[in-house]
This record gives structure tokens, C-alpha cells and sequence, in this order.
């Protein structure tokens, strides 16, 4: 008997305690799981400096080669062949628009000068003669033609034919007449033609290259002729060559006033102005060339001159510019992290111009915005983030 009570005891007891197990079992449990998210979410909190966006105007200079030209320059070539008989200038020289730089004599010109000038002689010589035999004829049919006021003393036919002789002469005084012009004009063109043997400056300038002496057969450019007698550039006025990147196509304002220095004066500074941009951009280098001109009275500057342009970049309107730490890149995308109640958001945005501290953002992105101001693709989008406001000139 005592031992069956001994026995029920014990199983009930074991009964109690499974039971008192069970029932607290999923409490705990939820518990526990609670208090690892806690431990978890309280881990993923970082603290991050944050700085508040605002529009601003992206103002930076760029350096671009450049090269500096003639403003404008002329090879020199004879307009007739010919032997060149004088030179009156050198390489180095000083020249005025219409100075006379050498002389040319060609021979054949001067035989076919004295053969037209012969033709204007012996036309003359006719129109003399058919003149003469004009106003003969005419006095033959004014006798005849007061002679037949007497009827029966000259026939109407004989009449008749002294009249068409008269007007035949005449038209032979209006033909040679019209030779005669013709001559003259062809000794005008001659004359013409040799005085271009006298070969003039067509511009103001200085003589870059004179390769040629007398003696030497000259002739028009493209009709054999392989050399220029001489090279003439302007000097006082140049022309800057600079070839901007398509990138920065909408910087390029005429009237602009840019500075640039050459390694012959490495303490000095100079300026052009932008006068003629191409408003094309070259298929192979992706680049508009824009000119640019430059006043140089005292020739310090000399066409062929590498030059290095400092280029004004500026937006024509404000844009965010952020640090560049605040940008993050991947393979798949560009963004910045923006604070969104104490939550990263990551914004996608395409960049602009940089200069290497600072780069402009474009996307999804409004003034007043907080940014990570050190942003990193390991603080996910959506994760719990504790930002603390930095202001721009501590970053």
C-alpha cells in the first residue's frame, strides 16, 4: 500500500513539472528572440556625419593645351611665270599692304606686249583706209543721186548700186573699228598681266619665309609652281587654337576673356578673347576647336607657340556640388546615402562636372536634403543610421 502511494506521488509530480515546462516554453522563447533583435538592430545603428544640400554655382578653371597661329598669312606666289630678276625683302622684314616685294621678267610677255601693240598700229592703218574708202563712195552716190534729179541721165539701177557700195563701206569702217578695240583691249590685258611682274605684299605683316632667289623660274601657285617666293604672317593680332571637350561645350561664350601662359614667359600672364567657336564637335576626338584672338603689338608672342589656356568652367545656373567622398560608385550604380528619419536611402544620381574635392550631382534630390558625408555601399539602403549635422566648412 505505502509503496503504490510512494509511486502515484512521483508520477504525478513528473507530470507537474512537464506540464509547468510547456506551458512556459514559447514565452521564452519569444522573449529571448526579442531581445536578440534588440541586440541586433542596437549593432546596425551607426553614427554618421551628415551635411545639409544646397544649390550652389560650380565655378572651377581647366587647363587645356592650345597653340597659338598667324591671324592670318599668305603664301606668296607670282600670278606669271617668269625668272625672278629682283628681291627687295628678306625673312625678318617688316612689310606694308601694297609694297612692292620683288620683280619678275618674263621675255614671252614682253614679245606678245610689242605683237599686240603692232596689231592696234595696223588697225588704226585700216580703219584709216576703209574711212577713206567710205566718204569716197558716199561723195560717188551723192553726184549720182543729184544727178538723177534730170531724168533720163543715170539710171535707177546705177543708182541703186552706187548707194549699196556707200553703205557696204561704211559697215567696213564699223568692223575695223570694232577690231581696233578689240586690239586695244588685248594690249590693256597685257599690260595688265605685266604688271603683275611686280609682285606686291597682299597683306600687312612680316616675312616668315623667303626660300627663293633671283634667277629662279617662278610661276602661279598649282601651275608647276612647288614653292612660295615668300610666307607672310601677321603678327600683331594672333589667333589662339583651343580645343574644348564636348563636355564642356556650354562654357564656350564668345566675348570671354580667358587667361593663358607659354613656358618662354613662365612669370607672365596673357589673355584672349573668344571670338570664333567651330560649333562642332570632331567625330574623333570628341572636341569643338574655338579661336580665340590675342593683341600682340610688341611681338613677344610667335605663331606655333604651345600655349596652356586656363579655362573658366561655370554652369549657367546653381546645381548641387557635394563632396566627392559623399558619391559611391559600383558596377551596377552611382548614388549618395541621404538621412531619411534616422534610415539611409540610397539616391541615384548621374555626376557632372568635378574638381576633384567637390563634383556635381544630378537625381532625385531636393535642397535641405542631409547627405552622408562619407558615404559607403556597406551602410544598406534602409538601414537605421544616427546622423549628426556637419556643417560645410568641416568637411
Amino acid at each position: 500500500m505505502t509503496s503504490s502511494i510512494r509511486w502515484l506521488f512521483a508520477s504525478s509530480l513528473v507530470l507537474c513539472l512537464a506540464f509547468t515546462a510547456c506551458a512556459h516554453s514559447p514565452a521564452k522563447e519569444k522573449a529571448s528572440a526579442d531581445q536578440t533583435a534588440a541586440a541586433q538592430e542596437t549593432q546596425t545603428v551607426v553614427t554618421v556625419p551628415v551635411f545639409n544640400l544646397e544649390p550652389t554655382v560650380f565655378e572651377k578653371k581647366v587647363t587645356f593645351p592650345a597653340e597659338l597661329v598667324p591671324f592670318e598669312e599668305v603664301d606668296v606666289f607670282p600670278k606669271v611665270e617668269g625668272f625672278i630678276q629682283n628681291i627687295f625683302v628678306d625673312r625678318g622684314s617688316s612689310i606694308r599692304q601694297g609694297e612692292v616685294l620683288a620683280t619678275v621678267i618674263a621675255p614671252e610677255l614682253e614679245a606678245q606686249v610689242a605683237q599686240a601693240q603692232s596689231k592696234v598700229k595696223m588697225a588704226n592703218a585700216q580703219e584709216t583706209e576703209a574711212r577713206a574708202k567710205y566718204f569716197s563712195e558716199k561723195e560717188v552716190y551723192e553726184r549720182l543721186k543729184k544727178a538723177a534729179e534730170v531724168p533720163g541721165v543715170i539710171s535707177e539701177n546705177e543708182l541703186e548700186v552706187a548707194k549699196m557700195t556707200a553703205q557696204a563701206a561704211l559697215s567696213h569702217v564699223h568692223a575695223v573699228a570694232e577690231s581696233k578695240q578689240a586690239d586695244i583691249a588685248g594690249v590693256q590685258s597685257l599690260k595688265k598681266i605685266q604688271s603683275y611682274l611686280s609682285i606686291t605684299a597682299p597683306i600687312t605683316g612680316v616675312v616668315t619665309e623667303r626660300d627663293l632667289h633671283p634667277g629662279a623660274l617662278v610661276g602661279p601657285s598649282g601651275a608647276g609652281a612647288t614653292k612660295p617666293i615668300f610666307k607672310i604672317s601677321e603678327l600683331s593680332k594672333l589667333r589662339l587654337d583651343v580645343s574644348i571637350p564636348e563636355r564642356f561645350y556650354e562654357t564656350v561664350r564668345i566675348g570671354m576673356k580667358v587667361p593663358f601662359t607659354v613656358s618662354t614667359y613662365p612669370d607672365r600672364t596673357f589673355y584672349g578673347v573668344i571670338e570664333r567657336p567651330a560649333y562642332s564637335v570632331d567625330k574623333k576626338n570628341r572636341t569643338e576647336t574655338v579661336e580665340l584672338d590675342v593683341t600682340n603689338p610688341e611681338r613677344v608672342l610667335s605663331p606655333g607657340m604651345y600655349a596652356e589656356v586656363k579655362w573658366p568652367i561655370e554652369r549657367n545656373k546653381a546645381t548641387f556640388v557635394v563632396p566627392s567622398t559623399a558619391v559611391i560608385s559600383t558596377t551596377e550604380r552611382t548614388f549618395v546615402i541621404v538621412d531619411r528619419n534616422g534610415r539611409a536611402d540610397w539616391v541615384n544620381v548621374h555626376t557632372g562636372y568635378t574638381d576633384g574635392d567637390n563634383v556635381e550631382v544630378f537625381g532625385n534630390l531636393k535642397p535641405g536634403d542631409k547627405l552622408v558625408l562619407k558615404g559607403t555601399d556597406e551602410i544598406r539602403d534602409g538601414s537605421m543610421i544616427n546622423p549628426q549635422l556637419v556643417s560645410m566648412s568641416t568637411k
